[in-house]
């Protein structure tokens, strides 16, 4: 049976993802192919992103495969997808993502994609059937941030974080960061992200100012995902700069981004970039950013991305 997921699956769905995960990584032949589940908190705030599209297939009292959606304004994507491997093969994968990809359409959804391991052929062979193309990488840079080695920020900048604020200012705050994302993809709204981090204290949205004028916001979970893992890394998976010259900006972006990892005692920063903003990539590399992960993305024929090629862009589809 096929039905919406609800806050009470959360366990159960927790477990089909690490099952599924590891055997998917196991298969790949990778050494290190054990996924552990996830925090509880982190699940909840995942389904209240949209839940009219995450839905679950169900058997005999048991879950036997779910998929999650979600929607920024009116850029929709889908993930993680999942059915345990004694049940695939079934059309249950299919089921899911067709209901996921119409509850996203339904809701107004003007781009549409996934992101899914690049090294699975069966992945993107199942999701080229179901009309996504496949397209550029999408992948994670990180950098140690110096606790000794402290940089200040210009004096024609300054930055503030939505949690330092209150009142007016912080609704003044949400209205700039949908501003911002605005300019960067015309489909994209981020001040109710925002929100649901500041629901479930997951992480924290930051904005940039030059002679306080707006010109970068970043959006980053703080908090571990997985129950095993050692929370050292601010993760940043939505944010950019607007200006045409935003390289100027990134040294300041940057700042930002170091005096934000080191107030929540994290000891790196992880930034998710599409490939497809060529300049942007090769300018984090230059920064001393390094690769540690990368995904392959989709987007569904008739639904693809709005943002240029050329803005400084930053968002994660996973």
């Amino acid at each position: 049976m096929l039905r919406h997921m609800q806050i009470e699956d959360l366990r159960e769905v927790n477990s089909v993802l690490s099952r599924t995960f590891t055997h998917a990584r196991w298969e790949q032949g990778l050494q290190a192919y054990h996924v552990p589940t996830c925090c509880m908190p982190f699940l909840e705030m995942y389904l209240q992103r949209f839940p009219h599209g995450s839905y679950v297939i169900e058997g005999r009292h048991r879950i036997r495969g779910f998929i999650f959606a979600h929607l920024w304004g009116k850029v929709g994507w889908v993930g993680p997808l999942a059915v345990l491997p004694d049940w695939q093969g079934r059309g249950y994968g299919r089921d899911l993502l067709d209901a996921s990809v119409q509850s996203l359409k339904d809701a107004g959804a003007a781009t549409l994609g996934l992101e899914s391991a690049p090294l699975s052929y069966r992945n993107i062979g199942f999701y080229v059937k179901k009309h996504f193309m496949p397209g550029y990488l999408t992948v994670d840079l990180s950098r140690e941030v110096q606790s000794r080695k402290i940089e200040r920020l210009p004096p024609s900048y300054r930055a503030e974080s939505l949690s330092g604020l209150d009142g007016a200012a912080q609704r003044r705050a949400m209205d700039t960061l949908d501003q911002l994302a605005n300019q960067l993809d015309p489909n994209l709204q981020v001040s109710g992200e925002a929100a649901l981090l500041r629901r479930y204290g997951y992480g924290d949205a930051w904005l940039l100012y030059h002679h306080d004028a707006p010109v970068g916001f970043a959006i980053g979970h703080t908090e571990k995902y997985y129950e095993k893992e050692k929370r050292r890394h601010l993760k940043v998976y939505l944010g950019g700069l607007i200006r045409r010259t935003w390289q100027d900006d990134l040294d300041a972006f940057l700042i930002m981004l170091a005096q934000w990892t080191r107030e929540a005692k994290l000891k790196y920063m992880i930034l998710r970039i599409s490939a497809r903003h060529q300049d942007g990539f090769r300018a984090l590399i230059r920064k001393g950013l390094e690769p540690v992960h990368a995904d392959l993305r989709f987007v569904l024929n008739g639904y693809e991305e709005r943002s240029r090629s050329e803005v400084f862009y930053l968002n994660k589809w996973e």
